[in-house]
C-alpha cells in the first residue's frame, strides 16, 4: 500500500499546475515513505520524527504557497 501510495501520488503530481495540489500530492507520496518506515523497519527508528519534521515544514510550506498565490 505504500509503494502504491508513492507511486500513483507521484505520477499525479506531475500533471498538477496548483501550487497547493502539487504539495499536498507530496504529503501523500511522504506519508507512503512513512507507511513503509513503520511496517518495515518499526516505529521506534526514524519514521515518528520524519513525521513530525515532515508536518511542520508542509504547514510552512502551505503558507507560503498561500502568500505567493494572494
Amino acid at each position: 500500500i505504500g509503494l502504491l501510495t508513492i507511486i500513483f501520488a507521484g505520477l499525479v503530481s506531475l500533471n498538477q499546475y496548483d501550487i497547493k495540489k502539487i504539495i499536498a500530492y507530496s504529503t501523500c507520496s511522504q506519508i507512503g515513505y512513512m507507511f513503509i518506515s513503520i511496517v518495515l523497519v518499526s516505529p521506534d527508528t526514524g519514521s515518528l520524527y520524519h513525521l513530525i519534521t515532515h508536518a511542520f515544514a508542509k504547514a510552512l510550506l502551505f503558507l507560503s504557497g498561500g502568500v505567493i498565490i494572494h
